[in-house]
């Protein structure tokens, strides 16, 4: 990946003996920013330097994922939560804006649930654990040899999966392809990603273990819900449940865009974004 990828400062920091690695730009109130499964801090390249416009915008590699240490696999959202927890900590950040896609999304909802007072405000980006359905594909991954086959450290599996989370496929950048697979080689790296998407999916769906869709009510902070009309990953509907379910909600619904509308439509994202975190109250 090229050193200006991504406009921020590139870091890392030692939380529990493991390498967390991250990247941050700006000041003022801090905004986290939270990937899916198999992904990286790369994943929100086109928002932590907008956003870090007028805030300090930081996004991990969270445990077992991107640079990482691959050996720390957090196989429940109450243990990623706490090490959400621990990174704060470990910046000294008291309070913070979480943003959280995919299983991102549930990490950081199951965070503002558990420690709602370091919690300022919610955004939820295509979040998963919001109701039992989830994409064919990674039901089928949750299968034992299915996963392997599908999860292959190559170029041609990493283009397939790639084509598959997002509407337009010219969103698709080969930095993007590059970052991935150079994960995703690593050793250990495919096998972290297949215990962790077993952990919370079977061939039927999204485990109850995994869900928090029935506690969306007990949010206490100002909540945005952005989403893809055409993910693929967790049906729309899922995200319009839980904007009403919510005491304080904001919803965005971004048209011809598929799991990452962060990515597929960054500068309207980003807007929107900015304003949720302006006004949120």
């Amino acid at each position: 990946m090229p050193p200006d990828a991504i406009a921020a400062a590139e870091r890392t920091i030692q939380i529990e003996g493991h390498t967390v690695h991250y990247w941050e730009a700006g000041e003022g109130e801090p905004v986290i920013f939270l990937h899916g499964l198999g992904n990286s801090a790369f994943n929100w390249r086109k928002n932590v330097s907008v956003v870090g416009e007028r805030h300090r915008a930081i996004t991990m590699d969270l445990p077992g994922h991107g640079r990482s240490d691959l050996v720390w696999f957090p196989y429940r959202l109450e243990d990623a939560s706490r090490f959400v927890v621990a990174f704060m900590d470990a910046l000294q950040l008291e309070r913070v804006h979480l943003v959280g896609n995919s299983l991102g999304g549930a990490i950081a909802l199951e965070t503002a649930l558990a420690q709602p007072g370091r919690v300022r405000t919610l955004t939820l980006v295509g979040s998963v654990g919001l109701g039992k359905e989830i994409a064919g594909f990674l039901r089928l991954g949750s299968l034992p040899l299915l996963g392997e086959y599908g999860h292959r450290p190559n170029e041609s599996s990493v283009r397939k999966l790639l084509r598959t989370l997002v509407h337009n496929p010219s969103a698709i950048e080969e930095a993007a392809v590059h970052e991935m697979l150079a994960f995703r080689r690593r050793p250990g790296a495919v096998g972290g990603i297949l215990r962790m998407l077993r952990a919370g999916v079977t061939i039927q769906g999204q485990k109850k273990s995994v869900r928090r869709d029935i506690r969306i009510a007990e949010l206490k902070m100002p909540l945005f819900v952005a989403w893809g009309r055409q993910d693929p990953v967790a049906p729309v509907a899922h995200g319009e449940r839980a904007a009403k379910l919510a005491q304080a909600a904001r919803l965005k619904i971004f048209e011809e865009c598929g799991h990452w509308p962060h990515l597929e439509q960054a500068e309207a994202f980003n807007g929107a974004l900015l304003d949720f975190l302006s006004t949120a109250r």
